[in-house]
């Protein structure tokens, strides 16, 4: 059987057939009472030639004629046929304000067939890119809009023409229409669009959104993205977009810990992987019979794991924005705040094994990492160079987010600091506190209580004496009941004591020889 036949076998199969139901506009069911495929074989050429005489009315008159009888017969596929023929009779004449009259027209016909509408607005769609001029374009994107609003078998050609109307009136300057546009398409709840196309059209949504400064509406669109869809490998592009999307939001919210998570998926993410599958699958597919007819032994399942957890080869380019992205997931890293997640994390990354390639800052993760004092001035001299250069734009000098986040950078040293003075001291003297930090008593007083209200550490402050109490003090009830069991304690082991003493006493009485007829001389 030849493929030409194969595909005419299948678009038998889609014509619905005498007496078999379809669904009308509306929701109802119709059976198909006539079959009008052989009256459409002569009228359609028909029209076609009525036009090329240049009877364009006449022949869409025929048309409509042909269209109510298919209509009320039930006949979709004839129906079908006949709306796109009049859409297409009217795009050849080039008269697109009949175009769009039709459209409304033949959409709002009485029990219209919805695999026939379908039918139709696919076919216009076409003729969107083929406009003359804009304004017509506009028009036309316009009307196959208003036709399709609220109807659910046609949500998908909506969602693509709404999109590019958003396109349109972005170029045009009009972000403010171009997001309102896109706003409006719930595409979640599209049951018949991909999903690869629905994460599509969200990204566009947050995308218009962030360029209009909308962060809050971006964060609840950005909820929509499930990340185990990125799981695949085979949607890289579109991982990448959302992580960078999810980046600039949340740096305007100041979510170091956050923008860091992102930066290491992204750092995760191969390029090569989706490519890598399509040649391995292709591979496979080709392989087959090669295989079977082999002579040569079967890898053992050792050999095939080594296989699959060795990293593909990077070119110096990929390497390159790798190891960029790296130095962006060690600084967010450290930029962020103290918690359990950040030491954990911070942990982890100092295992990664690309992070010596970039031994400046492996060296100032493990600075952050050892529970040691780190000098504020010393760090200057060896890494503000690195740092604020245009190795990355974390610390930029041009910006003030960089400037701020150098200022962040500061303090995050200093709280490190007071932490490894909290398991090192129990008690210490302000001035001398602030003389480690180097920071004035006053700026260190308050770094102390920034940290004692987040919950980081506990401290008390004796003001008047000038002394910082590391710990928390014990309760009343916990101290008297710790100094009844040290009491009960030291006489017991007086008891103890004294038993013993008089234990050794009789038995020394007892075995001397004569100890019962000679008394013990006492001293007078």
């Amino acid at each position: 059987m030849t493929a030409a036949s194969e595909k005419k076998d299948k678009k038998s199969e889609d014509v619905p057939k005498k007496g078999e139901s379809i669904v009308v506009d509306g929701g109802r069911l119709v059976k198909m009472e006539v079959d009008y495929s052989t009256t459409c074989d002569e009228k359609i050429p028909a029209a076609h030639k009525l036009v090329e005489e240049g009877k364009l009315t006449e022949a869409i008159e025929s048309l409509m004629a042909l269209e109510k009888q298919t209509r009320t017969g039930g006949d979709a596929h004839s129906t079908s046929r006949v709306l796109v023929a009049i859409v297409e009779i009217s795009f050849k004449a080039g008269k697109w304000d009949l175009l769009n009259e039709n459209i409304v027209i033949l959409t709002k016909k009485r029990s219209q067939i919805k695999m026939a509408v379908t039918k139709m607005v696919q076919r216009c769609c076409e003729y969107v890119d083929q406009t003359p001029d804009k304004d017509t374009k506009l028009k036309l994107m316009d009307t196959l809009r208003t036709v399709t609003a609220g109807k659910i078998y046609v949500e998908v050609e909506r969602a693509r023409l709404t999109h590019q109307l958003a396109l349109l009136k972005e170029a045009d300057g009009d972000l403010e229409a171009a997001a309102t546009a896109m706003q409006e398409m719930p595409v979640e709840t599209f049951g018949s669009m991909e999903k690869k196309e629905k994460v599509e059209m969200i990204l566009e949504q947050m995308r218009l959104c962030l360029a209009r400064k909308d962060y809050v509406r971006t964060q609840i669109i950005s909820k929509k993205v499930t990340i185990k869809f990125f799981d695949s490998g085979k949607v890289n592009d579109l991982k990448l977009k959302f992580y960078r999307l999810m980046i600039e939001l949340d740096s305007h919210d100041g979510s170091f810990l956050s923008i860091c998570r992102h930066y290491l998926a992204i750092y995760k993410t191969s390029d090569k992987s989706a490519e890598n599958d399509e040649v391995a699958s292709g591979d496979k597919k080709d392989g087959k019979d090669a295989k079977k007819s082999s002579t040569f032994p079967k890898k053992s399942d050792a050999a095939k794991k080594l296989e699959e957890t060795k990293a593909p080869e990077l070119s110096p380019e990929e390497t390159a924005e790798k190891l960029r992205v790296l130095k962006h997931v060690v600084l967010y890293l450290i930029l962020a705040p103290y918690d359990n997640e950040q030491s954990d994390l911070l942990h982890r990354v100092k295992m990664d094994p690309m992070l010596p390639q970039i031994l400046l800052y492996k060296n100032l993760l493990q600075l952050f990492a050892t529970e040691e004092l780190i000098k504020w001035s010393g760090l200057c001299s060896v890494y503000e160079a690195e740092l604020r250069s245009s190795a990355t734009d974390v610390f930029s000098l041009n910006t003030d987010q960089g400037n701020e986040r150098w200022t962040q950078l500061r303090n995050r040293v200093v709280e490190h600091n007071i932490r490894m003075m909290a398991k090192y001291y129990t008690r210490i003297k302000l001035a001398r506190m602030a003389e480690l930090l180097d920071l004035a008593p006053k700026e260190c007083e308050e770094f102390l209580c920034q940290l004692v209200v987040s919950g980081t550490i506990i401290a008390r402050t004796d003001r008047l004496e000038g002394v910082v109490s590391f710990g928390t003090p014990p309760e009343h009830s916990k101290r008297l009941n710790d100094w009844a069991d040290s009491l009960h304690t030291l006489m017991a082991l007086v008891n103890r004591t004294t038993h013993l003493i008089n234990k050794e006493q009789m038995v020394h009485r007892h075995l001397l020889p004569g100890s019962m007829k000679v008394p013990v001389a006492m001293e007078e």
